[in-house]
C-alpha cells in the first residue's frame, strides 16, 4: 500500500512522463522512470512478510471502568538474520496504538509496555495485533495481521462510601431482624408461660417443675435485612456517559450494603438482564450482573412495578436513575429512595428521599452529607 509520499511520487512520475513526451524532454522522462522504479521497488520490499513474532500478555485482564488496561508485548526474532524495524499496532475499544520495534539482531527479543483507556463497561476484545513495515524511503507500507485476540472485562467502578445519618435512612444500621419463631433451630431468646396452642415440644420441663407452671422456650428468627438496588436502564432518562456513572453508583451502593452485613438484591429494568429477586452473595456477583448492562428503549425496558409484583415488604429500595428519571412509576414504599445521576440532575418533583449528583464522584460527597 502506497503512503502519501509514495502516492505523490507516483503522481509526479506520471506527470513528468506526460510532459516529457509532450515536450520531448529526456530529463523529465528519466525522472519519471526513476520515480516509477522507486515506487515499484518500495512495493516489492514492503510486501515481504514480517518475520518477527509477537505475543501479548494482559497485565490487567479485569479492571474497573476508567482504570488503564495494562498490556505487555514480547517481540522476538527467532531467525538467524537481522530483522529491520517495524511498528506493532493493537486496538481496544476503538483506540489504535502503534509501538515502534527497533532492529532486532538474530535470536533476540524486545519488550514493550503499553496501556489502554477503558471508558466503557463490558467484555471487550483487544486486538488483533499487526506488524506494519515500510521501505527505507517511506513510499509504501504493508500490514501483517497477527490474529491474536484476548478479552478484557471492564466492570463498574466501586467508590468507597462512608456511614452517615442519611445512609441510615436508606440502609438499616442493624444487620438482623428479630421475629418470633417456633423453629427450635432458631436463636433462643427466653422462657415464658405456656399458652394454648404452643408446641408441647418446646416445654422446658426442669423450669416447669421448679415453678409449678408450664414454661416454654421462646425462639426468634434472626434474619438479615434485605436491601434492593434498582437500576433504570431506559435511554430517555440518561445519556450514555451518564449511564456509565449511574451504574458506578449502583455498584458502589450495593457493595456498601453488602459490607454492612445486609442481604443485597440488585434488579434492573433491562429485559435481557433484569437480575433475580434473590440476594447476591459477593461483590463479584454484583459486578458480573452490572458489567454487561446496557441501555434500552421501548419493549427492551421493563416497568419498575413489574419487578415488585409481590410488594416491597418493608425492605429499603434505592432507585438509581438518570437526571430525567425514573422512566416508569415506582411503587412507593415507606423505605424507598431515588438517586438521580447525570449532568443537571435535581431532586425537584420527588416526594421521596433523594440525592442528585452530576457524576459518581459528586454522589460520594453528597452521600456522606446526606441527612
Amino acid at each position: 500500500m502506497l503512503t502519501r509520499t509514495g502516492l505523490g511520487v507516483l503522481v509526479a512520475s506520471v506527470a513528468c512522463a506526460l510532459l516529457g513526451i509532450a515536450w520531448q524532454y529526456e530529463e523529465l522522462l528519466a525522472l519519471a522512470a526513476a520515480g516509477a522504479v522507486a515506487v515499484g521497488v518500495a512495493l516489492f520490499l514492503a510486501r515481504r512478510p514480517a518475520r518477527q513474532i509477537a505475543r501479548r500478555k494482559l497485565v490487567t485482564a479485569r479492571v474497573a471502568r476508567a482504570d488503564p488496561v495494562r498490556v505487555r508485548y514480547l517481540v522476538t526474532n527467532q531467525t538467524h538474520r537481522r530483522l529491520g524495524p517495524a511498528d506493532l499496532t493493537d486496538r481496544f475499544q476503538g483506540a489504535v496504538q502503534s509501538h515502534q520495534v527497533p532492529t532486532l539482531p538474530s535470536m533476540s527479543r524486545h519488550e514493550v509496555e503499553a496501556s489502554f483507556d477503558s471508558p466503557r463497561r463490558g467484555i471487550f476484545e483487544i486486538g488483533p495485533m499487526a506488524f506494519e513495515r515500510s521501505d527505507q524511503l517511506g513510499l509504501a507500507t504493508t500490514s501483517s495481521p497477527l490474529h491474536e485476540i484476548d478479552h478484557v472485562i471492564v466492570h463498574p467502578r466501586v467508590y468507597p462510601l462512608v456511614h452517615s445519618a442519611g445512609a441510615g435512612s436508606v440502609i438499616a444500621n442493624d444487620a438482623v431482624l428479630r421475629r418470633p419463631s417456633g423453629d427450635p433451630l432458631a436463636g433462643f431468646q427466653s422462657l415464658r408461660e405456656y399458652q394454648y396452642g404452643d408446641d408441647t415440644r418446646l416445654i422446658h420441663w426442669p423450669t416447669s417443675a421448679r415453678t409449678a407452671t408450664l414454661m416454654v422456650r421462646e425462639f426468634v428468627d434472626l434474619r438479615r435485612h434485605e436491601f434492593t438496588v434498582l437500576v433504570d436502564t431506559a435511554e430517555q432518562v440518561s445519556t450514555a456517559d451518564d449511564f456509565e456513572e449511574l451504574v458506578d453508583v449502583a455498584a458502589s451502593v450495593a457493595a456498601f450494603a453488602l459490607q454492612s452485613g445486609l442481604h443485597v438484591v440488585v434488579r434492573t429494568t433491562s429485559r435481557v438482564r433484569p437480575g433475580k429477586p434473590a440476594a447476591l452473595s459477593s461483590l463479584i456477583d454484583i459486578l458480573d450482573l452490572l458489567t454487561p448492562l446496557q441501555q434500552g428503549r421501548g419493549s427492551d425496558v421493563l416497568s419498575m412495578a413489574s419487578l415488585f409484583t409481590g410488594g416491597l415488604d418493608g425492605s429499603p429500595v434505592l432507585v438509581v436513575t438518570g437526571p430525567h428519571g425514573p422512566s416508569t412509576p415506582f411503587p412507593r414504599g415507606d423505605r424507598s429512595s431515588i438517586v438521580r445521576i447525570g449532568e443537571g440532575a435535581e431532586t425537584t418533583n420527588l416526594t421521596v428521599p433523594a440525592i442528585a449528583a452530576n457524576d459518581a464522584a459528586q454522589f460520594v460527597e453528597r452521600w456522606a452529607q446526606w441527612t
